[in-house]
């Protein structure tokens, strides 16, 4: 038998939706300290022209997360039409062409 629990049931247990994680703001706290020595760091790899290029991109790329936050990741959108957006434009093109419906005495 297979571990686990069976599929296509709810999931249990664990944080209910919305509680914040306990211990992030603890590991915050114990990192901060460090954060002015870690972008010195940073800013001396980005700045080193002897520094493999790979390194000074993941330096600046760091340096931008810290100082403006991560990008928002673009959602690309189908370049063609799905079914079901054909099927929606024909409905309506239908609904369209139809005469209004008018309620029976």
């Amino acid at each position: 038998m297979p571990a686990g629990k069976p599929t296509g049931l709810a999931k249990t247990g664990g944080r209910k939706k919305g509680t914040r994680n306990k211990t992030a703001p603890d590991i915050k706290q114990l990192a901060a300290p460090y954060g002015p020595d870690a972008l010195e760091a940073l800013a001396g790899i980005m700045a080193d022209p002897d520094a493999p290029a790979a390194a000074r991109v993941a330096a600046c790329r760091e340096i931008l997360y810290w100082a403006f936050g991560r990008p928002a990741s673009a959602v690309e959108q189908p370049s063609e039409p799905s079914a079901a957006e054909k099927l929606l434009e024909a409905l309506a093109e239908l609904m369209a062409l139809s005469p209004p419906l008018t309620p029976q005495q």
